[in-house]
């Protein structure tokens, strides 16, 4: 097997895009869309065994005295390793797995000092990152299966389901839109009742990107008089869906209003898609997590990286790179 740094040109990107389509751990977050839109620096490092690519690594990176920095970009959910669809017996295809999984981590830690990632729910086998002394930690999110929305209602918690049906009697609706500038507005209130200033340029880029390729899509609960009260918009691949982004007003506000805009994309979702499965992105924010929780999705774990020095204060490091750290 040979590892090799791919180049940007468009024959490769394409080929590493239909890499990222075919491989069970491949997301729209490691697509060259997702990466460019981004704006930031990336390498994308292939495992070719004779002419076929078989793994490869999404490292997006910052700089830091002179230092390349692993780092997700804004807003993404999983980057990392990937790995070709394996067609054989199990243990040859863990074997196969945790050798290509060793290469990379390998590689990883001789080409960038520090980092911080989070890999996809498929890469379930974190050992040849532990042997090479990564600090592995699990994470959590809920993946829905919304192929039959009606039966999604019913397995949800039953104060979920209410809220939802309160704020229907109550006169509230969802707007689906292609937008963003509104949803920013209802984004930011959020992060400023939690006296957060995030910088949300990058989800104008990775807006305009997306819709052109129409993998996107906003919905927005208003009440009678047409004040807008929560927001979630979704984004997708050819596996599944993602939660990206959501707000809410507290000063107009409602329990069930962002119950309901979740409720119209699962909807969304089951009538206009071809993927079943929405992932709601996880938190470890008990708060955030019991809201997705109640969807009820299966509770499902993905792992996250981390390298280099200063690894006991790692869980700011992500914050501390996307405020402070140019691209």
């Amino acid at each position: 097997m040979e590892l090799k740094l791919l180049s940007k040109n468009q024959d490769i990107q394409k080929e590493w895009d239909h890499f990222v389509t075919s491989s069970p751990s491949g997301t729209l977050f490691h697509k060259s869309l997702w990466l460019n839109a981004w704006g930031g620096n990336y390498d994308l490092w292939g495992l070719y065994k004779g002419a076929e690519l078989v793994a490869g690594f999404v490292a997006p990176y910052k700089s830091l005295l002179r230092m390349r920095v692993v780092v997700p970009p804004t807003l993404t959910h999983y980057s990392g390793i990937l790995f070709k669809k394996y067609e054989g017996k199990y243990v040859s295809k863990i074997t196969s797995e945790k050798e290509m999984a060793r290469e990379l981590a390998i590689l990883v830690r001789k080409k960038y000092r520090r980092g911080i990632l989070s890999f996809s729910p498929s890469i379930d086998d974190m050992q040849p990152f532990i042997w090479e002394g990564f600090e592995v930690s699990p994470m959590y999110t809920y993946l829905l299966d919304v192929s039959d929305p009606e039966q999604t209602l019913k397995e949800m918690n039953a104060d979920t389901r209410n809220s939802i049906k309160k704020a229907q009697n109550d006169g509230l609706s969802v707007v689906v839109t292609d937008s963003i500038d509104e949803i920013i507005e209802l984004v930011k209130k959020t992060f400023m009742r939690q006296g957060e200033y995030p910088t949300l340029s990058a989800a104008f880029k990775y807006h305009k990107e997306l819709l052109r390729e129409n993998l996107y899509k906003g919905f927005i609960c208003v009440d009678k008089d047409g004040n807008k009260i929560a927001t979630y918009c979704i984004v997708w691949d050819e596996k599944r869906s993602y939660g990206f982004l959501s707000g809410y007003d507290a000063k107009k506000k409602h329990k069930g209003a962002t119950s309901l805009c979740v409720w119209e994309a699962i909807k969304y979702i089951s009538k206009y898609l071809d993927t079943i499965e929405f992932d709601l992105e996880g938190s470890m924010i008990p708060k955030i997590e019991r809201f997705n929780r109640n969807f009820g999705g299966k509770l499902t774990n993905y792992y996250e990286i981390k390298w280099g020095w200063g690894i006991d204060s790692m869980t700011k490091f992500r914050t501390f790179c996307n405020k402070y750290i140019k691209v």
